[in-house]
């Protein structure tokens, strides 16, 4: 689950603490697993000056070494930027979801979160009231905005990959 915090709040206008994006992680596989298996997560330009924002943004090279691909997450000039690159490969894994959902700027608060972690990569086991709570929330939101939003259904017999709201918008069907 991601949480809006103070910054996305004052700059963007996100409500404090609400759930920008949730998912029940049901697979995990490694960064050169995603990016074979999931083509259609790849960033892709449109031409007209927008990012379709596609989360394959690092091939892995055959000595294993990560490359990435140009993407909003690249410098102004196109090369790999190693900040972005020590935060993005920061675990060993992706995270799947076929039960995934993108809020983005519409970020509802939702009680359950208080206590909830307040940092990128923070981990913290929660009560099972806590846990159940979020899952049926999770499970209650509408099929047809999952399905819209968040759903890239590109693996035949695996699940689904997370989509994010931005994917649909810019129109140049990356991640669709």
């Amino acid at each position: 689950m991601g949480l809006a915090g103070r910054r996305l709040q004052r700059r963007e206008g996100y409500t404090y603490r609400g759930v920008i994006y949730a998912m029940q992680v049901t697979d995990v596989v490694d960064f050169r697993t995603y990016f074979q298996e999931f083509p259609g997560r790849r960033p892709q330009y449109d031409g007209s000056g927008h990012w379709c924002r596609g989360d394959a943004v690092y091939s892995i090279g055959e000595k294993g070494a990560p490359e990435m691909l140009v993407c909003p997450h690249s410098n102004p000039d196109g090369t790999p930027d190693p900040g972005s690159m020590a935060t993005d490969l920061g675990g060993k894994y992706v995270l799947i979801s076929d039960n995934f959902v993108n809020f983005g700027a519409e970020a509802p608060y939702e009680a359950f979160t208080e206590g909830m972690a307040k940092v990128q990569g923070f981990k913290k086991s929660h009560t099972d009231e806590v846990k159940d709570a979020f899952r049926e929330w999770l499970d209650g939101l509408e099929t047809s905005s999952q399905e819209s939003d968040a759903v890239v259904p590109d693996r035949p017999g695996r699940p689904a990959s997370p989509g994010g709201g931005s994917s649909g918008r810019c129109g140049c069907g990356g991640g669709e």
